[in-house]
């Protein structure tokens, strides 16, 4: 997979093709347009659980930690379905079950 800036692309599809001796045609070469755009430098998407944090003692708190980077989130006591749907520390996608 080759992720590329979209918005290169359409300003890309208001000008005449002129990347290849091979397009003849008045209108842009879609395939030309496409090899001409910047590949973007992305990350992939990482996955993760929230998992309770437990007190000193032992019992489960109002702190969630992220399974991926391991930090910490709390939330109010009364509020668990005000989970975030992402780690703020490190961008991971919660798509699992809280453990």
């Amino acid at each position: 997979m080759r992720p590329i800036d979209a918005d290169v692309l359409l300003k890309k599809f208001s000008a005449e093709c002129e990347y290849s001796d091979d397009c003849k045609k008045p209108e842009p070469c879609i395939t030309c347009l496409i090899n001409g755009c910047p590949t973007l430098d992305v990350e992939p998407i990482k996955h993760g659980q929230w998992r309770v944090a437990k007190s000193s003692e032992g019992l489960p708190t109002n702190r969630f930690v992220c399974s991926e980077c391991m930090g910490l989130v709390q939330i109010s006591v009364y509020c668990y379905h005000c989970m975030f749907n992402y780690c703020p520390n490190c961008g991971a996608k919660m798509d699992g079950e809280n453990t």
